[in-house]
């Protein structure tokens, strides 16, 4: 079965068609107070297409230091990808993703230069683990 870009989206999909699978937008339960930004926002979410994950939306509220939320099996970096920048209200904050012994997928935000207030998420994207 296709979903409405042509990918293949059935439970075997990946496995059969790796260049060809889509998972389609997956919107995660966000912790430590963050929240998804209300006003002229997208929400925090992940999709993978192929084997490379993206990340997008506008999370706020949260803290420093703490997870935002923890990428699925699969949807994890397929290595020591360490980090990223993003926009932050007043400066950048550190988009770092937990690879540890076992690649729990923690994706936690470090602040860098910044308030703790709107963080962007955008043009985030990584070669996943197989």
């Amino acid at each position: 079965m296709a979903n409405n870009k042509g990918y293949l989206v059935n439970k075997d999909s990946e496995k059969l068609f790796p260049d060809q699978y889509d998972s389609g937008w997956i919107y995660p339960t966000l912790e430590n107070g963050w929240s998804n930004r209300t006003t002229n926002a997208s929400p925090a979410r992940y999709r993978k297409i192929g084997n490379v994950v993206y990340i997008a939306g506008s999370i706020t509220g949260g803290t420093f230091n703490s997870t935002i939320f923890t990428l699925p099996a699969g949807f994890r970096p397929g290595g020591s990808y360490q980090s990223t920048l993003v926009r932050a209200t007043a400066g950048y904050a550190r988009l770092h993703f937990n690879y540890e012994a076992n690649g729990n997928g923690r994706v936690v935000l470090e602040n860098v230069d910044g308030t703790n207030g709107e963080v962007l998420l955008f043009n985030i994207s990584f070669i996943a683990e197989y």
